[in-house]
């Protein structure tokens, strides 16, 4: 007997499979400073944002998907590089007007660190850096556009 799968939809959207995605908002549009617990590092209370606005939901192709975090040292003292590159998946004229609006700007972004654990990088006094790059392929019907992000901060 074969089975049967009535209630299946398909997915619409380049990649639709396995997309990965990370969340970022301008450190300015924090309600209150984000309150982690000191001996976890947890965040102890939800991340609130100032009336109307929300987090940018940005989906990337799991295989572009990169998180690098690397310890520095100087005379100030011990501190790390954190980055996060990507494509992005699904790109939107809505999307790419945020982008362009939002690039060099510092972002307080939720990201899955190399242990898939869920992290929070930024808060309101310094946040990570957005930069992209953009790119037409016009050698294809319609042209197809791929931009990549590139997300950094010195913490």
């Amino acid at each position: 007997m074969l089975n049967s799968y009535a209630n299946l939809k398909f997915t619409e959207g380049p990649y639709a499979a396995g997309t990965c995605f990370i969340k970022a908002v301008p450190r300015e549009w924090l309600l209150y400073p984000i309150a982690a617990d000191f001996n976890t590092g947890k965040i102890i209370d939800e991340i609130l944002l100032q009336p109307g606005r929300e987090f940018i939901k940005l989906e990337l192709v799991p295989d572009s998907y990169e998180f690098d975090e690397k310890p520095k040292s100087n005379k100030g003292g011990n501190y790390f590089v954190v980055t996060v590159q990507g494509t992005l998946n699904n790109l939107t004229p809505e999307l790419l007007l945020t982008l362009e609006t939002l690039r060099n700007h510092e972002l307080v972004v939720i990201l899955k660190d190399r242990r898939q654990r869920w992290r929070v990088t930024g808060d309101q006094d310094a946040g990570m850096t957005l930069q992209f790059s953009n790119k037409e392929d016009s050698t294809r019907q319609g042209g197809l556009q791929t931009v990549a992000i590139d997300l950094s901060m010195d913490a």
